[in-house]
């Protein structure tokens, strides 16, 4: 005698994604530089999912979907 009821929830999701790129030696040499890479991350880019806006892992409509985050940055040494 409930009211609640059950669902197969189906979703894909891109929790983390890293990106890092290195310079060459041969490219740095010049500016006197022996190593430089540059780097992007990010979290929670991709939900695939039916229930548009909503995070499938949390259906209740007064909460809010997982924030999505990027940082990007380089490291250089000379």
């Amino acid at each position: 005698q409930s009211t609640g009821a059950y669902e197969m929830i189906t979703y894909a999701r891109l929790q983390n994604m890293d990106l890092n790129y290195n310079f060459s030696p041969e490219f740095l040499k010049k500016a006197n530089i022996s190593v430089m890479n540059i780097f992007l991350r990010g979290e929670n880019l991709l939900t695939i999912s039916k229930y548009g806006d909503m995070d499938p892992d949390n259906l209740n409509v007064s909460s809010t979907p997982q924030m999505k985050i990027f940082t990007a940055g380089f490291n250089v040494t000379f």
